[in-house]
């Protein structure tokens, strides 16, 4: 049973661990086990969320979503993207990390080629050519091969002969194809005798020893490699990044072709619906007011010149004889135009 000092101590103790107090130390707690965010199913820094909201409003304006299922494609489009460029940013800080490590290389440079070695050493039996020679041209492949000889050195040493396990294995690390090993296995050749088989593996442990020569060049090309952002494939960080994007990308094209499919029916049903008949009335024919027109005693007609009769009040200035004589030579003018005109 604990003492009362022990007890109060507890106390003492528990009091300065309760965790962020602060709103702002609770946010920050919330992300601890936040590693790179690429896989979490919802984008929660509010960095990343004003970011989704502003591209969304926009995506929005320019494809115009009409009910929920087309906003949730286009919200899940919208996250893709995000996420892919989330995907750019962090390769591009991990060739970062590749170059400066590889500009100054300690213990940790060279445990990585290591590992990546023995990554690559894993798919032999994939495809045993091309590994192969992908082994033979990297000093970390190369002393991953060695270790591979040595090891069956030691089983033909202490057992005398190999199984087929063994025997497959030394297959692979030869380069030898699947094509060949049915018929190699049952004849049990090269592998038959253990004297040759022997000499077989000091030969082969005789040229990649020779091959380390070149060790220090064969590191200074793979650095300045690293470098310059040439070879980074076999880096497993790298490569789950590119799985995310890709992925990324995947789900991108994907949302935003069922909107296009969903947008694209849209408009096919709606060019297809027969259009409205407007029913148009006729319009009632009005008959026009016929006028009728009585003759002015006032005026008279000269051949559509209207004068009118004779009064001083009309004509000032003329008598009655010279306003006839006027009257007599446009009659005569006018019958004169109308002659000329018919002649024409």
């Amino acid at each position: 049973m604990p003492t009362q000092a022990q007890m109060d101590a507890n106390r003492r103790n528990a009091s300065h661990s309760t965790g962020p107090k602060t709103d702002e130390g609770k946010e920050r707690s919330r992300a601890n086990a936040t590693t790179h965010g690429l896989t979490a199913k919802v984008v929660f820094p509010e960095d990343v969320e004003a970011a989704k909201n502003q591209r969304y409003a926009a995506y929005a304006l320019i494809l115009k979503p009409d009910d929920e299922i087309q906003e949730q494609d286009l919200e899940q489009a919208v996250l893709a993207s995000l996420r892919f460029e989330h995907c750019q940013s962090c390769e591009i800080d991990r060739r970062i990390e590749i170059a400066t490590i590889a500009r100054d290389p300690g213990p940790e440079w060279y445990q990585q080629r290591q590992r990546e070695a023995a990554c690559l050493g894993k798919t032999l039996k994939r495809d045993p050519d091309i590994v192969m020679m992908t082994l033979r041209e990297t000093p970390a492949g190369r002393a991953w091969l060695i270790g591979q000889w040595n090891e069956l050195l030691l089983v033909l040493d202490g057992e005398g002969t190999w199984s087929d396990v063994e025997s497959n294995r030394a297959l692979d690390l030869m380069g030898n194809g699947k094509n060949y090993r049915p018929q190699m296995i049952k004849l049990r050749t090269p592998f038959a005798d253990p004297m040759a088989t022997r000499v077989l593996i000091l030969e082969k442990l005789a040229v990649l020893k020779a091959a380390q020569c070149r060790d220090d060049a064969d590191n200074d090309r793979l650095r300045s490699a690293h470098i310059r952002g040439l070879i980074t494939d076999a880096d497993a960080k790298l490569t789950l990044i590119r799985r995310y994007e890709r992925e990324a990308q995947r789900r991108y094209d994907k949302n935003m072709t069922k909107l296009g499919k969903a947008k694209a029916a849209q408009a096919k049903a709606a060019k297809s619906q027969p259009k409205p008949v407007n029913e148009t009335k006729p319009n009632p024919v009005v008959a026009e007011p016929v006028y009728e027109t009585k003759p002015n005693p006032e005026v008279m007609d000269l051949g559509g010149v209207v004068v009118r009769p004779y009064s001083p009040e009309n004509y000032p200035g003329f008598t009655e004889e010279e306003h006839n004589e006027q009257l007599r030579r446009l009659a005569k003018f006018i019958a004169k135009s109308k002659k000329e005109a018919m002649a024409k």
